[in-house]
């Protein structure tokens, strides 16, 4: 599939960028949470006022995941011409890849 683990900075990027309200985790390398010193990773939630908060959460490597939940991946381009030319988009993966596309103001977009 060529997902990889997006770089901490995505989860900023999407909370300040990304349309939608649904809650995702980005996945990406551990990091710790300071005031627990638990090994967590950024998730986007839907606030009570509407808005997608960044917040962090704990990801030990004892936790386990339900199939429901949504991640952003980084993916790359199908062809291999068109992935050396271009970076990782980050997408979303909840069972199924879903892709984020740039649109031409900037923003990301889901597609379905």
């Amino acid at each position: 599939m060529g997902l990889e683990l997006c770089p901490a900075e995505v989860g900023l990027y999407l909370c300040l960028q990304y349309p939608g309200y649904e809650s995702m985790f980005i996945a990406m390398q551990q990091v710790t949470i300071r005031y627990e010193y638990n090994p967590g990773i950024f998730r986007l939630h839907n606030g009570d006022n509407g808005q997608l908060e960044l917040r962090g959460n704990d990801a030990k490597p004892s936790d386990r995941w339900s199939s429901d939940r949504q991640f952003v991946f980084l993916s790359h381009p199908p062809s291999r011409e068109a992935s050396a030319s271009a970076p990782p988009t980050p997408s979303a993966s909840e069972g199924r890849s879903k892709a984020l596309a740039d649109e031409p103001d900037g923003h990301g977009k889901k597609e379905t």
